[in-house]
Order: structure tokens, then C-alpha cells, then sequence
């Protein structure tokens, strides 16, 4: 017992730190590429090609971390290789070097949630419907790193948001070092458990709802502090805009085992679909930054519960041993090929329509996905053999 409270305690601490990292960074980086002189087009690639690439990278690394069961030192590297890429950026003025910046990044960046959450499913071993609990490290992590990144970034310039988040990933290796990996044989080889998995029927129904989801959050997430400086919403307010989406997201963690219980994996990621689609079409039609602010409430029923839903369901539904590999191919949908679309098309469109009529267009697009995959017959996973 006290080994599985030392392993959630590891996995907490390293969700705390990488969250840190993606608040202190994330949310700024359509600021640094704007103020660089940077058109929307060619910040709409810089955005999108990060998850482009991850959705291959996430994938593939964290397939060979699961056949070389060397899960730990995978993840090590790719830490290494994405905190350092990251604190290159400020050093560099041009489209075509933060380019190459950002194509490395995403390699060593796609497989570590994946593996990470990987590790955690297999200390939580029976207790796995814990998982929002322990991911609650991530949410505090996020919000309360909001606020402070605003603050120091309003006051000493844009390049701390880099370095700040390769400080939180350079702390967040040392719990690298204690996770535990599962060591379940496959019984099958690799590339076979890979074309089991695309060629289910409940995986591409899945993967696809995952992609559409992707869209919004990333639209969202990539955007979001260019539409509240755009409606007028200064620096520190926009680190609070966090907070206030965290708060939320953390309540909702904290009743992850009840929800899933009561309304499954497919009632989670419908309502997370359509949460996401109707916080996109509210920030679409507003124009006064505290109203922008409480939209953030709306995090409450879209990222949270989409999250805990696909990492639930992917561990369910995967082949034995490629639990790494159903999470890499996951959050290659969600947070690779989904990201991808939503960064480039919000890039384009914001540039010839205006950020707001972006938003409204995407979280249209969506809904229509939050009510198609409502109506859609169930599919619920068949049981693993043992």
C-alpha cells in the first residue's frame, strides 16, 4: 500500500510540473509569434505542425517504449529533448528556425503524457476509476501557474515563458525517475496489436470523436489569449482566465469515478463535445473581457471530462500489454491530428475573418460532431480476454 501511495504521489507530482510547463508557455506562444511579425498563416503552421508531427511521433515512441520495455528511459529522453528544444525559442527571429525548433519539440513532447498516463493506470492497478484524482496534480499545477506566468511575463517580456517552462520539466524529471511501467507480455507482436487496433471499428468511431474534440480544445487553447487581448483583456487578466477554467476542471476530477460510473466513456465525450462546441460559439459572439472570463466556467463540462473519458477508454479497449501504445494513439487524435487541424485553420481563419468569427465557425463544426456521435448506435468495448 505504501508503494502504490508513493507511485500516485510521483505520477501527481509529475502531472503538477508538466501543466505548470504548458500554462507557463502555451498560452503565450500566438503572443510571441505575433509580436515576431509572424502573418496568420504562418502562425496557423507553427501551431498546427507541433501536433502534426506528435501525432506520428506519440504513436511510434510510445509503441517502442512498450516493445523494448524501457518505458522510463524513453520518457526520460524525451523530457530532456523538450525542455531544451524549448529554451532555444527566445534565442531565434525567423518562421523557418522556429520551424525546426518546433518540429524537434514535438517528437520529444508526443509520447510523454501518453506514457505517463500509462504508468499511472498501472499503479492504480484495480483503482484505475482514480485516475482524475491523481491527474488533479496537473489542474493545480495549471492554475496556479497561470496567474504568476501572467505576471512575470507582463513584467519581464515574453522569452520567460519559455524558460519558465523548461525550469517546471527540469523538476518534473526527477518524478520521471520514480514512475513504474506495467510489464505485461503482449502475446502478440507489436505491429499485429497496431493493426488490431485501426481496424476495429470502435477504435475509428473513438479515435474520430477524439479528433473533433482535439479541434476545439486545441482552437481553444491555442487562441484564446489572442481573442482576450484582441477584445481588450490585459496580461494579468488573462493569467486569472486560467485560474478560473482550472478551478473548475478541478471540481469536476474530483467526481471523475462517479461520472464515468453513471454516464460512461460515450456520455463523457458526447458532453465534452458539446461543452467545447458551445464555449467556442459563446466566445464567438463576446466582446467584453469579464463575460469572456466567465466563459471559462464552460471548462467544467468540456476538457476534463473528454480526457478523463479517452484515457479510460483507450486503457479499456486496448490490447493486452499496449496500454502505452492505445494512450500514445489516443492523444495522437486528441491532442495530435485534432490540435494540428485546429491550430492551422484557426490561424487561416483568423486571418480573414477575424478570431472571433473563427471561433463561432469551429464551435459550429463541433456541435454538428457533439450530435452526430449522439445519435450514433453504441459500441460499447467487448471485455479483454485474460
Amino acid at each position: 500500500m505504501t508503494n502504490n501511495f508513493a507511485g500516485k504521489f510521483w505520477s501527481f507530482s509529475f502531472y503538477m510540473m508538466f501543466f505548470a510547463a504548458v500554462a507557463a508557455l502555451y498560452n503565450f506562444v500566438v503572443l510571441f509569434y505575433d509580436n515576431q511579425g509572424l502573418p496568420g498563416s504562418q502562425i496557423g503552421v507553427l501551431m498546427s505542425m507541433g501536433s502534426l508531427l506528435g501525432m506520428f511521433a506519440g504513436p511510434l515512441l510510445s509503441g517502442l517504449a512498450d516493445a523494448s520495455r524501457q518505458h522510463r528511459l524513453v520518457l526520460s529522453l524525451a523530457v530532456i529533448g523538450s525542455l531544451s528544444t524549448i529554451f532555444c525559442f527566445p534565442f531565434f527571429h525567423s518562421f523557418w528556425a522556429f520551424f525546426f525548433l518546433i518540429t524537434l519539440q514535438s517528437v520529444f513532447s508526443a509520447p510523454i503524457i501518453p506514457l505517463v498516463d500509462n504508468a499511472t493506470l498501472a499503479i492504480l492497478g484495480e483503482q484505475k476509476r482514480y485516475y482524475g484524482l491523481v491527474r488533479l496534480g496537473g489542474t493545480i499545477g495549471y492554475g496556479l501557474t497561470g496567474p504568476i506566468a501572467s505576471l512575470v511575463v507582463e513584467r519581464y517580456g515574453l522569452q520567460w515563458s519559455f524558460w519558465m517552462y523548461s525550469a517546471f520539466l527540469l523538476v518534473g524529471l526527477i518524478a520521471v525517475q520514480q514512475l513504474h511501467f506495467s510489464q505485461k507480455p503482449t502475446g502478440q507482436s507489436f505491429l499485429h496489436g497496431v493493426r488490431q487496433v485501426l481496424g476495429e471499428r470502435r477504435w475509428i468511431v473513438f479515435l474520430a470523436v477524439a479528433m473533433m474534440a482535439g479541434i476545439g480544445t486545441g482552437i481553444i487553447s491555442s487562441y484564446l489569449f489572442l481573442y482576450l487581448e484582441r477584445i481588450g483583456t490585459s496580461t494579468a487578466w488573462m493569467g486569472w482566465a486560467l485560474t478560473i477554467s482550472t478551478g473548475t476542471e478541478l471540481v469536476i476530477l474530483l467526481f471523475a469515478s462517479p461520472l464515468m460510473k453513471n454516464f460512461k466513456a460515450r456520455g463523457l465525450l458526447t458532453l465534452g463535445l458539446a461543452g467545447t462546441a458551445i464555449r467556442c460559439m459563446l466566445y464567438g459572439v463576446t466582446s467584453i473581457p469579464w463575460m469572456a472570463l466567465a466563459i471559462q466556467l464552460l471548462q467544467a463540462v468540456s476538457y476534463p471530462l473528454i480526457l478523463v473519458a479517452g484515457v479510460s477508454y483507450a486503457d479499456e479497449i486496448a490490447p493486452a500489454g499496449m496500454g502505452a501504445t492505445g494512450q500514445g494513439i489516443f492523444n495522437s487524435a486528441f491532442m495530435g491530428i485534432g490540435f494540428a487541424l485546429g491550430g492551422f485553420f484557426g490561424g487561416v481563419l483568423s486571418q480573414y475573418i477575424g478570431v472571433q468569427q473563427m471561433f463561432l465557425v469551429i464551435g459550429a463544426v463541433v456541435m454538428i460532431a457533439a450530435i452526430v456521435y449522439g445519435v450514433l448506435p453504441r459500441t460499447d468495448p467487448a471485455p479483454q480476454p485474460a
